[in-house]
């Protein structure tokens, strides 16, 4: 009798427990996996969740996607070609992550505007995430209000919210630069040995050139063709500080053979690799990875105009 106590005490207990943790994580929801998130905090891990959620809010008929770089991208620049846009840029995003991005939550766009970045080739890197973002099954539903991991999420978000903290990201779907374009306006000048060596232990850590994932390139060309949409391509900036990390790292001629594929598996791809975009005053001084919201702007008109016309609006 005592054992049969027992076991229904734990068992109600551990049921408790697990109520109270779920209902935890579906108010604070870190990752808007049910469209609340009402701190409206994201962290790295759950931006593709977060993004997918955020582009539900709206009809859009155009997606911009991409890296981190992309992030940075104000979407509305695209309003003056008539296009309603939405900015879909995910840090650290692979190829894998795009296809299954445009085939599950930015189905229906007309246009697509990708960007692309030479590490997008690495295969010695796992996925920042697994590709399962758009899964609204009971599985996932429990695994994601059950996990340690958005549990910590949700610690987290209450602790930026009392601290004051917002969202880093516009309702477009685009990054809030504010305090990088601050940072740069002061003229802060990082130590580029140590950010260097952040890259290669992140996002070149192991590098081997995939041509397994370059395969997923077409796929995406593919994706466009099938549904009727317009694809516009192109090769992200790179900063000059850059070409003496790959010159570090042995990669130089890895970064040659993904520039020449990337034209030969997307024709017509646009090329803004090097100058005048990949100039270093046009990357924010403190954080030379990313370009800056004006010449983010100014490539997005570049490529709008150069694949579509003038625009039809001058606002």
């Amino acid at each position: 009798m005592k054992i049969k106590t027992y076991i229904l005490t734990l068992f109600s207990t551990t049921l408790l427990l697990g109520c109270l943790l779920a209902l935890f994580n579906w108010h604070v929801d870190p990752a808007s996996y049910f469209g609340r998130n009402p701190y409206g905090l994201y962290h790295y891990e759950t931006l593709p969740i977060f993004k997918s959620r955020m582009i539900e809010r709206d009809q859009y008929d155009s997606i911009l996607i991409g890296s981190s770089k992309v992030d940075i991208i104000p979407p509305e620049t695209a309003s003056k070609w008539g296009l309603k846009m939405f900015n879909g840029g995910i840090l650290g995003v692979h190829p894998e992550e795009i296809l299954y991005y445009l085939q599950t939550v930015a189905d229906t766009q007309e246009t697509i505007i990708a960007g692309f970045d030479f590490y997008m080739s690495n295969g010695g890197c796992k996925l920042y995430k697994e590709p399962d973002f758009a899964d609204r099954s009971l599985t996932n539903l429990l695994r994601y209000t059950l996990s340690t991991s958005v549990t910590r999420y949700s610690i987290q978000s209450l602790k930026w919210n009392r601290k004051g903290r917002l969202s880093r990201n516009w309702p477009t779907g685009n990054m809030d630069t504010a305090d990088l374009e601050r940072s740069n306006a002061e003229g802060f000048k990082p130590d580029y040995a140590l950010y260097l060596g952040k890259l290669k232990r992140i996002t070149f850590c192991n590098y081997k050139y995939s041509s397994k994932r370059m395969q997923v390139i077409p796929k995406i060309v593919e994706e466009a063709n099938m549904r009727g949409a317009r694809l516009i391509a192109f090769l992200n900036p790179v900063n000059p500080v850059f070409f003496t990390l790959f010159k570090e790292l042995g990669i130089e001629q890895d970064f040659k053979r993904w520039h020449r594929e990337m034209k030969k598996m997307i024709p017509g791809i646009i090329d803004l690799t090097f100058a005048p975009y990949s100039k270093r005053e046009n990357f924010y001084w403190n954080d030379p990875a990313h370009f800056t919201l004006k010449t983010g702007k100014s490539l997005l008109e570049l490529v709008l105009r150069r694949e579509l016309g003038p625009p039809v609006s001058k606002n």
